[in-house]
């Protein structure tokens, strides 16, 4: 489950790392402003999707210490 949410945060980001790179070259070619708003919201996105990412690293982190203290504790 995991691992899955993991790649899932990473296909997110990697989409819109490539929608804020193509508004910016038809932004470059074209020059209109409309393209800045799907720039900015690519960005947007790609900082959620790393948050996301993150959450998921620092939930997993957490469960794996906690998983670690309760054998600890058995022993």
């Amino acid at each position: 489950m995991i691992k899955k949410l993991k790649i899932i945060y990473t296909l997110i980001f990697i989409s819109s790392l490539l929608l804020a790179i193509v508004s910016l070259i038809d932004y470059t070619l074209t020059n209109i402003n409309i393209k800045w708003a799907v720039f900015v919201l690519g960005v947007i996105i790609m900082i959620l999707s790393l948050t996301g990412y993150y959450l998921v690293e620092k939930s997993t982190l957490t469960i794996l210490a906690n998983t670690e203290k309760k054998i600890s504790k058995r022993k």
